[in-house]
């Protein structure tokens, strides 16, 4: 056959198949609706769209959503109720969780109790701000802080009438010390809490705030008598804990060791030997300590108590760890470890320091030389000084410790004064 032929043929071949895929029709995908097959369709056909439309429409008739009903109307009013009884089953009815229904009625009954409250406390901005404010509940009579426990207690009854159990016992301020003691034992405890801080308030306004001495003696022997009351109660370790967390000397201690940042069994070390030892100034009046033969004892006393307390600690924790302790205990280097001075720079400013005054001294009593070479050598000693301390601590903090806790700089050397002579 010639090319020509097989040209014909070729064409004609190819021609039918053109007609076959002009007139079969298409092959709906999986998920097409008869809607996608009939469009389609249309789109092959020869009528226009809008007659295909038509068609199908007269062919299918569409069908008409029923209405969804509207949801009725909520209003809280119908749930809330003044009788709390009502109200929880109400809550209950909607299907509210309990855990959500005990935190909405602890709020409602918070504030059902808060103007009572607010109304037995003087304001915390009094009118005459000048004047010397030991804040609300120190201002508070006997007969108001009476009402205010009265009222505590009734709040925490309704509590326990609607949630059928004491609300938060779990959490009881003195859980953590007293651990094993059951219910009535923790409310014993409350009750002499309560009133010894009766007490030690009647003491704060019979001294109108100010702690002597002899205040301080009176109030210690409130404190044994409150403790002898609670060991008749628990065990003397429960004791112990609670005095752990609530004494006055461990509120003291949790400040100073601040930046010391001890842990328990260091906590527990240091209060113990203080709590052994006690404050020499117990006992002791205003008039007693103005006197300088009662100072002076005071200061050999807390000397003697201070040497004592680092033997104990460095037994126990090692000597590094006691250096650090001692030297945390000067409110200066506090203050610098609480800015966020490194402790290995501290603990080398302490020894700069040691050296530094250990020298100056030395020059000082140097009888050798005159008085312009002890000048300029202590002049010597704290320029060098000056210029390590930039190093530990930086360029601006260094220059405000001077006046700021490191006043022993300023005693290294004499100032030097440049007086200008007036024309």
């Amino acid at each position: 056959m010639n090319p020509r032929g097989l040209l014909l043929v070729a064409t004609l071949g190819a021609n039918c198949v053109l007609a076959v895929l002009l007139f079969r029709p298409p092959d709906a995908p999986p998920s097409a609706g008869p809607a996608a097959a009939a469009g389609q369709l249309g789109s092959l056909s020869p009528q226009p769209k809008a007659a295909g439309a038509r068609a199908r429409s007269q062919a299918e008739p569409a069908a008409t959503p029923e209405p969804t009903p509207a949801p009725p109307d909520f209003n809280w009013a119908s749930i809330e109720s003044e009788d709390f009884k009502k109200y929880i089953q109400n809550l209950r009815d909607l299907g509210v969780p309990d855990e959500t229904i005990r935190e909405l009625i602890r709020a409602e009954i918070t504030k059902l109790y808060r103007p009572k409250m607010l109304a037995l406390r003087p304001a915390s901005n009094p009118e005459k701000y000048w004047e010397r404010n030991y804040g609300p509940y120190n201002q508070q009579t006997a007969e108001q802080r009476r009402q205010q426990t009265a009222l505590y207690k009734e709040q925490a009854e309704l509590l326990k009438s609607l949630l059928g159990e004491t609300p938060m016992a779990s959490e009881h301020p003195l859980k953590r010390a007293f651990t094993n003691a059951p219910p009535e034992v923790l409310k014993q405890i409350t009750e002499l809490q309560t009133k010894f801080f009766e007490k030690q308030q009647a003491l704060y306004e019979k001294t109108a705030g100010y702690i002597d001495g002899s205040a301080t003696v009176e109030r210690r022997k409130l404190e044994r008598e409150f403790y002898d009351e609670v060991a008749k109660l628990t065990s003397p370790e429960q004791v112990q804990a609670y005095k752990l967390r609530n004494s006055d000397l461990s509120r003291n201690l949790r400040e100073e060791l601040r930046a010391f940042a001890p842990t328990e069994e260091e906590f527990k070390a240091i209060f113990r030997q203080r709590d052994a030892v006690g404050n020499p100034r117990d006992g002791v009046t205003s008039a007693d300590a103005s006197s300088p033969e009662q100072a002076q004892q005071m200061r050999q006393a807390q000397l003697k108590a201070q040497v004592i307390a680092e033997a104990a600690f460095a037994e126990s924790f090692g000597p590094e760890r006691a250096k650090e302790y001692k030297l945390l205990q000067d409110y200066a280097f506090r203050d610098l470890a609480e800015a966020g001075v490194a402790r290995e720079n501290l603990l080398r400013l302490a020894a700069m320091k040691d050296t530094a005054v250990a020298s100056s001294l030395s020059i000082q009593r140097n009888t050798a030389l005159s008085a312009e070479q002890r000048t300029t050598a202590l002049q010597a000693i704290r320029t060098e000084t000056e210029k390590e301390l930039a190093g530990l601590l930086g360029e601006r903090r260094a220059k405000a410790y001077p006046y700021s806790g490191g006043y022993w700089i300023q005693t290294l050397a004499p100032t030097v004064t440049t007086r200008v002579a007036t024309p």
